[in-house]
């Protein structure tokens, strides 16, 4: 590893890495901190209301009421999402696209350098940033979840009483009480969801890094990965809004992202006790999902190589 390289890619990494950490970091922490800010039966009330949109959420409305599904929605917020993406795609335009543009290219390689020496230096930079991204963000959950409190009924001194809720009025409805979340979700239980995270990233760090192999401008490198990225989502939202075109979803990178269905199964299980995992077709599928994307995301850093290796680097003009 060239250590000129090594030192040139953190240093322009740097100001992103660091501002999509502070911000996933707070965000984590803050989204965990309003889900103890509504009471437990509070939010079966509301998504009673909302049952037949159940179809729009990636789990389903019972699960979602949980302590453990409603903090794994914090991975499938937009923000979270954005930051990842902003990362890998800026990262991974920057290979050899980013370059060229810059007019950098040519006195890198007059340098006793390696093309598969300067790939390989992005390549780390870009995987490690990535993992501490998703640390930060895991990171703002565990603290969220050590230092939150929720709101909850409380118990019942007559066993059996609770069968009479429904009789129970605004005016004479017991106070709710405050129990730390910790004592209800492990942080632990999130790992799995964090993993599927970075390997989401990774799948759209390699898909930039192919076209920036092939391509000489990195303005038009990040439009073609932001469109094939949006596509995307555009064919993943309309197979979840029909069942006619739920086959639309196989066919996006969207559908092998699964965090709620991962966090669900680890809580069962509390990651002691996996082996059951062959007769869960669904947890099964989340977890063939995140292979599927480092998989895919690997083969299109080895083709961006290959292209790389042969190309003619001619100046972006």
């Amino acid at each position: 590893m060239n250590t000129m390289l090594l030192k040139k890619s953190i240093r322009e990494a740097l100001p992103l890495f660091l501002a999509c950490v502070v911000a996933l970091f707070a965000f984590a922490w803050v989204r965990v901190w309003v889900t103890g800010l509504f009471e437990f039966t509070e939010v079966q009330e509301i998504l009673q209301r909302f049952k037949r949109f159940e179809r729009f959420s990636p789990i389903p409305f019972d699960q979602l009421a949980s302590y453990e599904g409603r903090v794994a929605m914090t991975y499938d917020e937009p923000i979270v999402m954005l930051c990842v993406v902003i990362w890998s795609i800026a990262r991974g335009s920057d290979i050899v696209s980013g370059e060229l543009s810059r007019g950098t290219m040519e006195m890198l390689l007059s340098q006793p350098i390696r093309r598969i020496t300067l790939l390989k230096t992005q390549v780390l930079v870009a995987t490690v940033g990535l993992w501490g991204i998703v640390l930060s963000h895991f990171i703002g959950v565990a603290c969220g979840i050590h230092t939150v409190s929720v709101l909850e009924a409380p118990p019942s001194p007559v066993p059996g009483l609770q069968i009479l809720g429904a009789l129970v009025t605004p005016e004479n409805r017991p106070e709710p009480i405050a129990v730390a979340l910790s004592e209800r979700v492990q942080a632990i239980t999130f790992i799995p969801a964090s993993i599927n995270l970075a390997a989401f990233g990774f799948l759209v760090f390699g898909l930039a890094a192919i076209i920036s192999c092939c391509d000489s401008f990195r303005w038009r490198t990040i439009g073609l990965t932001v469109g094939i990225h949006v596509l995307q989502l555009v064919l993943f939202g309309i197979s979840q809004a029909t069942d006619r075109l739920a086959w639309l979803g196989w066919l996006t990178y969207f559908s092998a992202y699964q965090p709620q269905e991962l966090t669900l199964h680890s809580a069962k299980s509390n990651l002691d006790n996996w082996t059951d995992i062959w007769g869960q077709t669904d947890a099964l599928l989340a977890i063939l999902g995140v292979g599927m994307l480092v998989v895919l995301g690997g083969v299109f850093i080895m083709v961006g190589r290959w292209q790389f290796n042969r190309r003619d680097l001619d100046p972006p003009f």
